[in-house]
């Protein structure tokens, strides 16, 4: 089962925050994330974003691993 990171990493350095118009710096080592933003608030809403987005690569892994 291989999860999709980059997707992640895209779709979370697409976002911006919304108090300092930054978009985030998103390094993935292996099967971890790190996330570089300009404030705590920014990164607390990103880490949220983050685990929704792995929950649903995981999905779409397995679904895909059943086919």
């Amino acid at each position: 089962m291989k999860i999709d990171y980059s997707n992640i990493k895209r779709k979370l350095e697409s976002c911006r925050c919304r108090e300092h118009g930054k978009s985030p710096k998103v390094t993935v080592a292996g099967d971890k994330l790190s996330i570089d933003c300009c404030c705590d608030k920014f990164r607390t809403e990103l880490t949220k974003k983050a685990g929704d987005l792995i929950a649903e690569e995981t999905k779409k892994a397995i679904m895909s691993a059943f086919k």
